[in-house]
């Protein structure tokens, strides 16, 4: 039990809550609109977490993108150079739960964060010999993943 609660905790990454509320708190002085955003994103992020620390195996593009779109907008608040799009088509398209955000978060550590310069993050569908799957690529760098 203590094994999956502390996965949990990791897995929500204490750093980036914590910085989270230290701009929130500047935030909420500031624009009072954003910072309700930003909060309604971090319960969104942090519901994704969890519930893949908990239980779900399988998920739809769609509602793990609901979770990676919140974490990039919360990311772009400290990282300005952050861009994201998405052109999947098939938002029904299963990968496994919490994949997308885990290499999400990997690419913003390794591709945005290091850098100033623009960074774009694509997500396309990609069709290789009948297989289906979904791409990630930094536009400005060419480093991509495929789900």
């Amino acid at each position: 039990m203590k094994k999956k609660k502390r996965e949990m905790i990791e897995s929500l990454r204490p750093h980036f809550v914590f910085n989270f509320m230290n701009v929130l708190r500047y935030m909420i002085k500031k624009d009072t609109d954003k910072a309700c955003d930003m909060v309604y994103d971090l319960s969104v992020y942090m519901r994704c977490k969890l519930d893949t620390a908990e239980n779900a195996l399988e998920t739809t593009f769609q509602k793990e993108w609901n979770a990676v779109s919140a974490y990039l907008r919360l990311e772009q608040v400290a990282l300005p150079n952050l861009n994201f799009f998405s052109d999947v088509k098939n938002e029904q398209y299963i990968i496994a739960s919490g994949s997308l955000l885990e290499h999400v978060e990997q690419l913003v550590k390794e591709q945005v964060r290091i850098t100033k310069e623009p960074r774009t993050l694509c997500f396309t569908d990609h069709h290789d010999e009948g297989d289906d799957s979904i791409k990630i690529i930094v536009e400005e760098t060419n480093v991509w993943i495929q789900l």
